[in-house]
C-alpha cells in the first residue's frame, strides 16, 4: 500500500539534494560578484532572499507531508533538515544577517 506522504517526502529529498546545492552556488557567485563590485550590502541581501526561499520551499513540502499523514518522527526529521538548510544557507561569515546589520548601520553613520 502506497502512503499518500512519501511524494512530498520524496520531493523534499530531492529538493535538498539537487536542487539546493545549485541554488547556492549560483546565490554565491551572485554574492561574490556583487561584493567586488563594493556592493556588500546588495550581497548580504540576496543570501538573505536565498536562504528565504529555500526556507519557504522546505515549509511548503514539510507541510504538505505533515497533512498527507507522516509520522511524528518524520515529521521533526523534516523539520530539522528545514533549519539546518536555513542555518548553513544564510551562514555565519561575510555574507550572514550580522553582516547586514552591520552595513545599515555603516550606511546610517555615512
Amino acid at each position: 500500500m502506497h502512503a499518500p506522504w512519501k511524494a512530498p517526502v520524496a520531493w523534499f529529498v530531492l529538493f535538498n539534494l539537487i536542487a539546493v546545492p545549485f541554488i547556492g552556488r549560483a546565490i554565491w557567485f551572485l554574492m561574490l560578484q556583487l561584493n567586488a563590485g563594493e556592493a556588500r550590502f546588495a550581497a548580504v541581501a540576496l543570501s538573505l532572499a536565498g536562504a528565504l526561499g529555500i526556507l519557504a520551499a522546505n515549509a511548503v513540502l514539510t507541510v504538505r507531508a505533515t497533512r498527507a499523514g507522516l509520522p511524528r518522527k518524520g515529521q521533526a526529521a523534516l523539520w530539522l533538515v528545514t533549519c539546518g538548510t536555513f542555518a548553513v544557507t544564510i551562514g555565519f561569515g561575510v555574507f550572514s544577517p550580522v553582516e547586514l546589520v552591520l552595513a545599515l548601520l555603516r550606511m546610517a553613520a555615512g
